[in-house]
Protein backbone atom coordinates (compact mmCIF):
# COMPACT_ATOMS: atom_id res chain seq x y z
CA UNK A 1 0.00 0.00 0.00
CA UNK A 2 3.23 2.72 0.57
CA UNK A 3 4.22 2.42 -3.27
CA UNK A 4 0.69 3.26 -4.02
CA UNK A 5 0.22 5.97 -1.95
CA UNK A 6 4.43 7.44 -2.39
CA UNK A 7 3.99 10.31 -4.78
CA UNK A 8 0.67 11.01 -4.81
CA UNK A 9 -0.14 15.10 -5.81
CA UNK A 10 -3.60 15.31 -4.07
CA UNK A 11 -5.43 18.88 -4.88
CA UNK A 12 -8.01 19.83 -2.36
CA UNK A 13 -10.20 22.50 -2.15
CA UNK A 14 -11.37 22.60 1.26
CA UNK A 15 -12.98 25.94 3.39
CA UNK A 16 -12.48 26.73 6.81
CA UNK A 17 -15.99 27.07 8.86
CA UNK A 18 -13.66 26.84 12.31
CA UNK A 19 -14.33 30.66 13.63
CA UNK A 20 -10.85 30.75 15.15
CA UNK A 21 -8.81 30.07 11.83
CA UNK A 22 -6.00 32.90 11.76
CA UNK A 23 -4.10 33.72 9.24
CA UNK A 24 -1.12 36.12 8.81
CA UNK A 25 2.52 35.70 10.01
CA UNK A 26 2.79 32.07 9.23
CA UNK A 27 6.07 30.48 8.39
CA UNK A 28 6.91 29.51 4.94
CA UNK A 29 8.78 25.93 6.16
CA UNK A 30 7.09 24.14 8.98
CA UNK A 31 7.30 20.59 10.00
CA UNK A 32 4.81 18.80 12.31
CA UNK A 33 6.32 15.33 13.76
CA UNK A 34 3.07 15.06 16.41
CA UNK A 35 -0.38 15.31 17.06
CA UNK A 36 0.52 18.28 18.95
CA UNK A 37 3.43 19.78 16.79
CA UNK A 38 2.13 22.84 14.82
CA UNK A 39 2.66 23.59 11.28
CA UNK A 40 2.58 27.32 11.96
CA UNK A 41 -1.08 27.66 10.36
CA UNK A 42 -3.59 26.63 12.20
CA UNK A 43 -6.12 25.17 9.79
CA UNK A 44 -4.26 22.67 8.68
CA UNK A 45 -3.05 21.96 12.33
CA UNK A 46 -6.70 21.43 13.15
CA UNK A 47 -6.80 19.52 9.86
CA UNK A 48 -3.96 16.95 10.77
CA UNK A 49 -5.29 16.74 14.18
CA UNK A 50 -8.59 15.41 12.57
CA UNK A 51 -6.74 12.91 10.19
CA UNK A 52 -4.16 11.39 13.04
CA UNK A 53 -7.27 10.80 15.50
CA UNK A 54 -9.19 9.30 12.88
CA UNK A 55 -12.05 11.96 13.38
CA UNK A 56 -14.34 11.57 10.64
CA UNK A 57 -17.00 14.43 12.37
CA UNK A 58 -13.99 17.08 12.51
CA UNK A 59 -12.93 16.47 9.12
CA UNK A 60 -16.00 16.85 7.73
CA UNK A 61 -16.99 19.84 9.24
CA UNK A 62 -13.55 21.48 7.60
CA UNK A 63 -14.20 20.49 4.19
CA UNK A 64 -17.25 23.48 2.69
CA UNK A 65 -20.59 22.78 1.46
CA UNK A 66 -21.68 25.64 -0.44
CA UNK A 67 -19.97 26.09 -2.56
CA UNK A 68 -19.26 22.22 -2.56
CA UNK A 69 -15.59 21.42 -2.03
CA UNK A 70 -13.96 20.46 -5.50
CA UNK A 71 -11.48 17.30 -4.97
CA UNK A 72 -8.89 16.34 -8.07
CA UNK A 73 -6.89 12.94 -6.72
CA UNK A 74 -4.52 12.14 -10.06
CA UNK A 75 -6.55 13.44 -12.72
CA UNK A 76 -10.36 11.95 -10.86
CA UNK A 77 -12.20 14.62 -9.70
CA UNK A 78 -14.29 13.43 -7.02
CA UNK A 79 -15.92 15.42 -3.48
CA UNK A 80 -15.41 15.62 -0.02
CA UNK A 81 -16.38 12.07 0.78
CA UNK A 82 -13.54 10.76 -1.19
CA UNK A 83 -10.67 12.91 0.24
CA UNK A 84 -11.82 12.12 3.55
CA UNK A 85 -12.43 8.35 2.92
CA UNK A 86 -8.38 8.82 1.55
CA UNK A 87 -6.91 9.99 4.39
CA UNK A 88 -9.08 8.09 7.30
CA UNK A 89 -8.06 4.87 5.11
CA UNK A 90 -4.49 5.50 6.32
CA UNK A 91 -5.14 4.85 9.70
CA UNK A 92 -2.27 7.30 10.32
CA UNK A 93 -0.60 6.93 13.52
CA UNK A 94 1.05 10.34 13.67
CA UNK A 95 1.59 12.29 10.80
CA UNK A 96 4.98 14.64 9.91
CA UNK A 97 4.01 17.64 7.40
CA UNK A 98 6.48 19.77 5.65
CA UNK A 99 5.16 23.24 4.32
CA UNK A 100 6.49 23.60 0.52
CA UNK A 101 4.71 26.83 -0.03
CA UNK A 102 1.96 28.82 1.76
CA UNK A 103 0.32 31.82 -0.16
CA UNK A 104 -2.06 34.31 1.36
CA UNK A 105 -4.73 35.83 -0.62
CA UNK A 106 -7.42 38.42 0.91
CA UNK A 107 -9.84 35.65 3.08
CA UNK A 108 -7.98 32.64 1.69
CA UNK A 109 -4.83 30.52 1.99
CA UNK A 110 -3.69 27.87 -0.53
CA UNK A 111 -1.15 25.28 1.34
CA UNK A 112 1.74 22.91 -0.78
CA UNK A 113 2.81 20.36 1.98
CA UNK A 114 4.50 17.20 2.22
CA UNK A 115 3.09 14.65 4.38
CA UNK A 116 5.14 11.83 5.68
CA UNK A 117 2.28 9.65 7.37
CA UNK A 118 2.93 6.67 9.52
CA UNK A 119 0.60 4.06 8.83
CA UNK A 120 -1.11 1.30 11.77
CA UNK A 121 1.22 -1.40 10.26
CA UNK A 122 4.47 1.04 10.72
CA UNK A 123 4.91 1.71 7.17
CA UNK A 124 5.51 5.14 5.92
CA UNK A 125 3.71 7.07 2.91
CA UNK A 126 4.53 10.05 1.23
CA UNK A 127 1.71 11.98 0.41
CA UNK A 128 2.07 15.77 -1.18
CA UNK A 129 -1.30 17.84 -0.72
CA UNK A 130 -2.12 21.15 -2.21
CA UNK A 131 -5.62 22.83 -0.93
CA UNK A 132 -7.38 26.13 -0.62
CA UNK A 133 -8.59 27.84 2.53
CA UNK A 134 -11.16 30.13 2.66
CA UNK A 135 -13.25 31.42 5.78
CA UNK A 136 -16.21 31.02 6.17
CA UNK A 137 -18.67 33.17 8.72
CA UNK A 138 -17.59 34.82 11.43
Amino acid sequence: MTKILTGHFRDAVLAVIAATAIFGGQSAFAQASTADSSTGFPPLDQWKAAVVAGDAAALTALYSTDPAAKIEANGVAGGADADINFWLGLKARSMKIEIVRLKEKPGAESVIFKAEVLLANGQTATVTDAQGWRKQGE
